[in-house]
């Protein structure tokens, strides 16, 4: 089963940070990662990039994102989960969260 590893720590996301970077590693067979906030049911798909030579069989993703000054405080972190197509893995990976 497939798991995320991000690299971008939870102190580096707070409301109202813009165009911050975020990235991570993927586990193996992952073909995008799911990523949201907890507490929320929308996400966004992130494709998997290159392979992660730090992590032999890993691939890494990154994207950038701007929280609003407004995002509720009380939003404990973004949710990132992997996703293996149902070729490669019938079911979803670990799901990972940065606090």
């Amino acid at each position: 089963m497939p798991e995320v590893y991000p690299t971008t720590q939870a102190n580096e996301l707070f409301p109202g940070v813009a165009n911050k970077k975020i990235s991570g590693s993927a586990g193996p067979n992952s073909t995008a990662v799911l990523v949201g906030l907890q507490g929320d049911v929308g996400h966004w798909v992130v494709p998997v990039q290159d392979p992660d030579y730090n992590t032999i069989g890993n691939y890494t993703f990154s994207f950038s994102a701007s929280f609003s000054p407004l995002t509720p405080t009380e939003t404990p972190g973004i949710f990132f989960w992997p996703f293996a197509p149902p070729h490669a893995m019938d079911r979803w990976g670990r799901r990972s969260c940065n606090r």
